[in-house]
Formats: structure tokens, sequence, C-alpha cells
């Protein structure tokens, strides 16, 4: 690479070298992006300990959902009557029931990886349009 010195002693490097170098900086950021591991969104906790809204941090454990996470309704809470008052279809992970008797009723919920259940006794209903898509 050639370098030359401006008559104020400053360094000027050639276009062409500018270039290069720019190209070479846009691959490796390019690179770097596409190597980089997705974000899996997290599991949320309902407690229920604010009111019967999704939408309220108080009521989960690891705050608000957000799209993509995994949904936990916990054995042992009092406030069984969930409601989602988020925007229609939400795409959540799953919904998983630890508990038993739950009802969740409000806007319909978009699902794409499934929901379970390992309640040994008891039902839980989900009185709201649920659509499982695969992710």
């Amino acid at each position: 690479m050639l370098k030359f010195r401006s008559d104020s002693g400053s360094l000027i490097i050639p276009q062409r070298s500018r270039s290069r170098s720019l190209t070479l900086f846009a691959i490796v950021v390019i690179l770097t992006a596409a190597f980089l591991p997705l974000a899996h969104a997290g599991n949320k906790f309902w407690t229920g300990a604010a009111n019967g809204n999704f939408n309220n941090a108080g009521n989960w454990t690891g705050g608000t959902p957000v799209a993509g996470d995994d949904l936990v309704f916990q054995s042992g809470v009092t406030r069984l009557l969930v409601t989602n008052d988020f925007s229609p279809n939400r795409a959540f992970n799953s919904l998983f029931f630890q508990g038993s008797n739950y009802v969740v009723r409000g806007n319909a919920i978009l699902v794409t990886n499934g929901i379970g259940s390992n309640n040994s006794i008891g039902t839980n209903h989900i009185d709201a349009d649920v659509d499982v898509r695969v992710s």
C-alpha cells in the first residue's frame, strides 16, 4: 500500500486503498452479524399480584411479556381469571399451565410453539381466540 505525505506532513491514503478498507470493513460487519446468536425471548411467570391483565408488569415475574416469550401460569396463584389486554394476535412462543382452574380471556392470542400443561388435577380454559402456528 502506497502512502504519501502532503506538504503539511499529514498522511494521504490513495482513494483505491480507502475503498478497499471500507469494503473489508463492511464484509466483517456483515459476517459478524450473520453469526451472532438469535436472541430468544424469556420465560414470564404469572403471579397475578396486581390485577388480572397481561399488560401489567406487576402480574409477572420477569416483567411484562413481549412477543416471543413463553408464558407460564403457575400453581399456587389465587388470581386465576386472566385477561389478555395486549393488541390482538401478539405472538407468544408458548403457553404453559402448571396450575389449574385458570380462565384466560380477552384478545386473540397467537402461539408459535404450542400450549402445554402438567397440572395433575383440574382444568384450564381459554375463552379467547387462539391461533397456533409453527415457528
